[in-house]
């Protein structure tokens, strides 16, 4: 949002158009997020009636958008996912963790393709993103809140988090959560 709110200011005098689609997209990223956290406040209290669907992997498209609108290519698969069969609070936390490694990407990655894969057994949901950028320069950027948000989210489901530049060049998020209770992991 930081970095769209300053493309607006940049072009309020100069696009008008651009600028106000910056400030658009700020207002639907700000109350999805404001949602989503509600939501996750919902579960830790253990609040049923907060636990329904806000931005949850039905919203994926907007993700692949959102980076496709970015002119990156995106190979997106969610066949293998079976979301009826993924308990809610998983549900939105993996669309919450796909799309902060989407902006990460945007952010830091300088790609030009991503993969997004999406899938569920019985027993657990998957989520793996990656791309073919710059991967990870030094640890500040592997350290950062972003990462440190999604790690958080999965162990808290308990989860198996794993954010890794790779050989030779590009990042990967791998996301492993059970579709059980909660639990905290320390």
């Amino acid at each position: 949002m930081s970095i769209q709110a300053a493309a607006a200011e940049r072009l309020i005098e100069t696009d008008p158009a651009a600028a106000k689609e910056a400030l658009t997209s700020i207002r639907h990223v700000s109350k999805d997020s404001l949602e989503e956290i509600r939501g996750m406040i919902g579960v830790l209290r253990g609040n049923t009636a907060e636990r329904a669907p806000i931005s949850g992997t039905d919203r994926m498209q907007d993700v692949v958008d959102y980076l496709k609108d970015a002119h990156l290519e995106v190979d997106y698969s969610f066949q293998e996912y079976h979301s009826s069969d993924v308990p809610t609070y998983v549900d939105i936390a993996l669309f919450g963790i796909a799309r902060e490694a989407a902006t990460n990407i945007i952010k830091h990655a300088q790609a030009e393709h991503v993969i997004i894969r999406l899938r569920s057994t019985s027993e657990k949901a998957y989520l793996r993103v990656e791309d073919d950028g710059v991967g990870v320069s030094d640890m500040v950027a592997l350290t950062g809140h972003g990462i440190e948000g999604m790690r958080e989210r999965t162990h808290l489901l308990g989860g198996l988090f794993e954010a890794e530049a790779r050989t030779p060049q590009g990042f990967v998020v791998r996301v492993e959560i059970p579709l059980g209770r909660a639990t905290t992991q320390e």
